[in-house]
């Protein structure tokens, strides 16, 4: 199974902030529901960092000012995958570094979704339990009817 097979999923999460939104724009975006991660993109429309809900309530808490952009908060260094990946993989990665939510990224690095941990989860879940049914049938020998 590829990244694209869950593009229903991964469409719905995407939300992109410009690279100049103020910290109130990121909140009220992040706010919706199961927006767990923002892609920030400069104006090119390329993805040049991730700003997620844990990134404004660490903000907040240290007590900053509030005009700060995006930019300043954001991370440089994402961790993305791309439509063509297997989720098997992309779900490993996740798990090894403790990540919630993936960008899928297209080849020109134009945000396409936003992976949910969650997600990949039950895609998996529910790839294992078909493949069982089918094999199941195939004992059975209700292939060969």
């Amino acid at each position: 199974m590829r990244i694209e097979d869950l593009n229903s999923m991964t469409a719905d999460r995407l939300m992109v902030i410009d690279l100049h939104s103020t910290l109130q724009a990121a909140a009220r975006a992040l706010s919706a529901p199961r927006m767990g991660l923002a892609i920030v993109s400069d104006a090119h429309g390329s993805a040049v960092g991730v700003l997620s809900k844990s990134d404004i309530i660490r903000h907040i808490g240290m007590e900053r000012p509030a005009s700060v952009s995006a930019a300043d908060l954001m991370c440089r260094e994402m961790i993305a995958c791309q439509p063509n990946d297997d989720v098997q993989a992309v779900w490993h990665t996740m798990a090894k570094n403790s990540l919630q939510n993936m960008p899928v990224l297209g080849t020109l690095s134009e945000p396409l979704g936003v992976l949910a941990f969650d997600d990949a989860t039950k895609a998996l879940y529910e790839q294992e339990a078909l493949e069982e049914q089918i094999l199941i049938g195939y004992i059975a020998g209700i292939g060969y009817r």
